[in-house]
């Protein structure tokens, strides 16, 4: 897992990445739903439609999945200088699923799988081990 010379993620660094990448996140997806109410000629998408759910939530997975495969960050990571590592070098798009599935499950715990990574002697979160990936700083602080 990580190396010696890299220095795991705190938890408060991660919270600041999901806080910063939920606010781009909503950005995106405001523009997805506006592009899309635009190409269906204004005409509402019923509430609790679930086809249009699970794009918005395959649109967030590849957010995610291409920002950690091109250069192992999002811009919220990139902000807060953390990078994502994995055994095989690249994340692949399997790692990026399944981290972004249960990453879902351990912030519908209450946060229970990010600070689960206080008792890990590696500072491993639930989506990190599932996932066999990581994240590391960047910056000594």
């Amino acid at each position: 897992m990580p190396n010696r010379d890299e220095k795991p993620c705190s938890i408060g660094r991660m919270l600041g990445c999901v806080i910063y990448d939920t606010m781009i996140l909503a950005a995106i997806l405001f523009a997805i739903t506006t592009i899309t109410l635009a190409l269906r000629g204004g005409a509402a998408i019923a509430p609790g439609n679930l086809a249009y759910q699970l794009f918005l939530l395959m649109c967030a997975w590849l957010y995610f999945a291409y920002s950690w495969r091109v250069g192992g960050q999002t811009l919220g990571m990139r902000a807060w200088q953390v990078h994502i590592r994995s055994r095989q070098g690249t994340v692949s798009w399997w790692q990026s699923l399944i981290r972004f599935l249960i990453a879902g499950v351990s912030l519908a715990s209450f946060g229970l799988g990010y600070f689960s990574a206080a008792l890990h002697p590696g500072h491993l979160t639930w989506h990190d081990l599932a996932s066999g990936t990581w994240l590391v700083c960047s910056k000594r602080s």
